[in-house]
This record gives C-alpha cells, structure tokens and sequence, in this order.
C-alpha cells in the first residue's frame, strides 16, 4: 500500500523545508485525547540555527551521492553519525531542529524498512510545538501509510483525518487512502463513500481513475447488498463492471459484467459480453465456452454457437497438450 517517493525528490523536499526563512503564520488545532482544545502557533517556515544547518546540509549531500552509473548510493555512515550526534544532543537543539532532525530520522527508517522506528521518529516530530507545517502535514500522512501497512487501520484512520483537516488541497489518492483503510476496518458505508469521493475527484482532476479504487467501490457494494437491497446492488455493481471493462479491459470484469447480467435475467445482455471476451481471447475455460454457446442458441445463433463450441475444443486441446508437454519435460529432468 505505500510507495517510496523517489529518494531525490525527498532530499530536496527536506533541504528546501529545513533552509525555508519565510515566516508566515497559520494557527492549527492541536489534538489532545484528555485536555481542552487549544491553539498552537505553527510556520510555514522556520530557520535552522546556523550549527545544525551545516551538519544537516551534510546529512543531505550524503544522501544524494550516486554511483558510477547514476544509481543512488548515500554515504549512510556519514547520515547516521551526524544523525546520532544531534540526537544524542537534543537536549541543547530548538524545537525546530529536533523536528528536522526527527523527519529525516523517519525518512532513513523508513526507506531501511524499520517501519516501528519511522513511526516513533514521525511521532516525535509532531510532538515537537515549534514544528513547520509543511513538515506536519508530510509527517501526518507518512505516519498514516506506516500504520496502515503496521494494520492499525483506526489509528491510520485517525491520521488522515487529522490530514485532511490541516492541509488547503485535498488530493483524490488521499481518499482512496482512507477508503481502504476504512474497508479493513469494515466500515463499507465509510469506505464505499471515500472510494467514490476519490473517483470523482480523480474524474475532476482530468486522469483517469485508478483501477482498484473502483474495484473497491463494487466489493464494498457485495458487502452491503442486504442494507442496499439484491437488485440495487447488482445494478450498482453492474455500472462498476461495464466502466472496468472499457478502462481496464480483463476477463475478470468481463466475467463479472456477464455474471451480473445473468443474475438480472438480462441474458442477451449476458450473451453480447461472453461474446465479446470470447472475441478478445479471453475464454479459457470449458464451462464458460458452452455458457457462451447455450446463450447463442437460446437467441438463435446456432451458427455462432457452433463456432464457438468448435474454438473452443481447440483452445481447450491445445492447452491441455502444452500443460502435459511441460509437465513431462519437468519429470524428465
């Protein structure tokens, strides 16, 4: 569920966040599970002191070193001694510097794997009441992807929406993140509503969907068909389906569109996508070329049906005989 932003483009995130001067001002609701609300003052942007600008500007260069052919290869031993040193005098650093200091404490861990470690040095930063709020807001939402791939979806949950709260823009993979997460926590209702937001919002933004969102949008519906109803829920499903399969053409979406048709009564409708996957060359299986061919029949296409059946003993044959060829070569080794 997480990817990597590419590691140059983070380097100069964290230099362009940590060397920023303006000074801006924005006030942020900070959260506390057992105290009143109140109002921390947070900046757009903050100065280092001059001490820990240098180190970090080393701890950047080390990151960005690449080998001979281009490939990144950071001097880790450089990072981590520098790292180490202002940890271990953390105690003498600004709030600020501790909060650079622990956003690429996060960054080394997390890109290492040490998801648990990220997760702390994350935590840390946003503890830190002098923190910036582009440094926040990334913390927030890194903090979340590291949950939800830890599986605790309601804290992941929890950090999003505290995302969505503090940042201006809103991005449609966001509410995909937070459809899924909602999903494995079995809220369908929430999680179906994310997964169209992030939709829509795809379709506002002029790209493309992506295909798991929808695929998400029409498993949420199959969860909630009894509070939805049978037959609304299938018709749901079914504009999901005929969406999939002119986006992202598979025999799986085929199969389900054909699927759902059947379960209609819309049997010609059932007829015109077997036949059109059939024409794709995606029919594999025995028991979908003679559902295909006693749909032809049923609406008077006995030549088509013959067709079919015909290809589809020959594609079946053929398969069979590659599957037992390679079967026999590996038992002959």
């Amino acid at each position: 569920m997480i990817k990597l932003f590419k590691k140059s483009k983070l380097i100069y995130a964290f230099a362009i966040l940590a060397f920023s001067f303006s000074f801006t001002s924005s006030y942020l609701e900070a959260q506390e599970s057992s105290k009143p609300k109140k109002q921390i003052k947070y900046k757009k942007a903050r100065a280092l002191q001059t001490s820990t600008a240098k180190k970090m500007a080393k701890v950047y260069e080390a990151l960005e070193v690449v080998n001979e052919e281009g490939e990144p290869a950071p001097d880790m031993e450089v990072v981590l001694e520098i790292l180490t040193a202002l940890r271990d005098d953390q105690d003498n650093l600004k709030s600020y510097d501790r909060s650079v200091m622990w956003n690429t404490w996060g960054y080394v861990y997390f890109s290492d794997g040490k998801y648990d470690e990220a997760i702390q040095a994350y935590e840390k930063l946003l503890a830190e009441p002098e923190v910036t709020i582009p440094l926040r807001t990334s913390a927030l939402l890194t903090l979340a992807q590291l949950n939800l791939v830890k599986e605790r979806y309601q804290r992941g949950v929890d950090l999003i929406l505290m995302w969505m709260d503090e940042v201006e823009t809103v991005t449609a993979q966001s509410w995909s993140l937070l459809g899924q997460a909602y999903f494995q926590l079995g809220d369908f209702r929430k999680s179906r509503s994310s997964m169209e937001t992030a939709v829509s919002m795809a379709e506002e933004e002029g790209y493309k969907p992506k295909e798991n969102w929808y695929v998400l949008v029409a498993a949420c519906i199959n969860e909630l068909k009894k509070e939805i109803g049978e037959k609304k829920a299938l018709l749901l499903q079914l504009d999901i389906y005929e969406i999939l399969v002119n986006l992202y053409p598979k025999k799986l979406y085929f199969i389900q569109l054909g699927g759902t048709y059947g379960q209609l009564g819309r049997e010609r409708d059932y007829m015109i996508t077997l036949k059109a996957a059939h024409a794709k060359d995606f029919l594999d299986k025995e028991s979908e070329y003679l559902a295909l061919t006693q749909l032809l029949l049923l609406n008077q296409n006995p030549y088509w049906a013959a067709q079919v059946l015909t290809s589809g003993q020959k594609k079946i044959v053929t398969t069979t005989e590659t599957v037992i060829d390679k079967v026999t070569k590996v038992r002959l080794r």
